[in-house]
């Protein structure tokens, strides 16, 4: 995190940015087509809570089975 001039900006290696869009974008919306029985306005928190546990579940179970880069 870097801070000029009052604004805020994030900086990250291309792998970090790689492992951020595989594990955590990529899977969370994944989750959202999983769940698209129950996607409405209404139920939009709930329908947040699904995708991000899917995320989280898969993400360790593909780390878990080494299907995706640990060291980086």
């Amino acid at each position: 995190m870097h801070c000029d001039q009052g604004r805020f900006y994030a900086m990250f290696e291309p792998h970090q940015l790689r492992r951020f869009y595989l594990e955590d974008l990529l899977l969370h919306e994944v989750g959202h087509h999983v769940d698209w029985r129950y996607w409405s306005a209404a139920n939009k928190k709930g329908v947040e809570e699904f995708a991000e546990q899917y995320a989280v579940t898969w993400a360790r179970k593909l780390r878990s089975r080494s299907l995706v880069d640990q060291t980086r």
